[in-house]
């Protein structure tokens, strides 16, 4: 899942200098709710029913934030300071968990959390000739992301996982597609076609993700959605 989205990233930072972010953020999750349409059908259009629309809502715009964020980013900053920089999304996890799901962190924790947020000071160094602006806005997008990265292990205690991949790709896809309709002008063939490739390798790795999620123990709830 890493090595996908890790050599997905590397097309994404040769393609920034080409099209917009938008445009690739918008690609990327129409492609990904084309791809998850199958499932849907099978499952049928009944099986989307849910009494968690806000919190796939948060989810879907947390990722579409995180992702145009990250690839606006890699325009103006190295990709490994990018990458390290959008890796910091675990160490955000517990942070977020404990002001939104008020879950405490355990003492020891705190060691490894501490160690990690240094690093990511060193690398944005505040004041210093490397660290920029847009190193902070890659940092941001790790915070969008860990937002949704605890959006989708709610979900995933009850929800199905075509659901989860359903409304999160339709939802990104409303929210992204209007800013990126007037910069798709003029754009090259290969160019789409590599866009597309981009997108489908970006969707298997949220899939895995998803499905890692959803095949771990967890409440007997998810049983009973299916």
């Amino acid at each position: 899942m890493v090595l996908i989205g890790s050599i997905s990233t590397a097309a994404v930072k040769y393609m920034a200098d080409i099209v917009e972010p938008t445009v690739i953020v918008a690609v990327q999750y129409t492609v990904g709710l084309l791809l998850c349409l199958p499932a849907v059908m099978k499952k049928g259009t009944a099986s989307l029913k849910t009494d968690k629309l806000a919190l796939h809502l948060l989810r879907g715009i947390a990722g579409v934030l995180g992702f145009y964020l990250y690839y606006a980013s890699l325009k103006h900053i190295p990709l490994v300071d990018g990458m390290l920089l959008r890796q910091a999304a675990p160490l955000c996890v517990p942070l977020v968990m404990l002001v939104w799901l008020r879950q405490t962190i355990n003492g020891i924790s705190w060691i490894p959390l501490v160690v990690g947020f240094i690093g990511i000071t060193l690398l944005l160094q505040p004041g210093g000739d490397s660290g920029t602006t847009w190193h902070g806005v890659a940092f941001l997008s790790a915070i969008c992301l860990s937002f949704s990265m605890v959006s989708t292990g709610k979900l995933a205690e009850t929800e199905p996982n075509h659901r989860i991949l359903f409304y999160y790709f339709a939802m990104s896809t409303l929210a992204i597609l209007p800013f990126a309709i007037s910069s798709m002008g003029g754009i090259d063939t290969w160019v789409w076609l590599t866009l597309i490739v981009i997108s489908i390798a970006m969707y298997s790795a949220i899939g895995l993700y998803t499905c890692l999620l959803y095949t771990s123990p967890s409440p007997r709830d998810r049983q009973k959605s299916r």
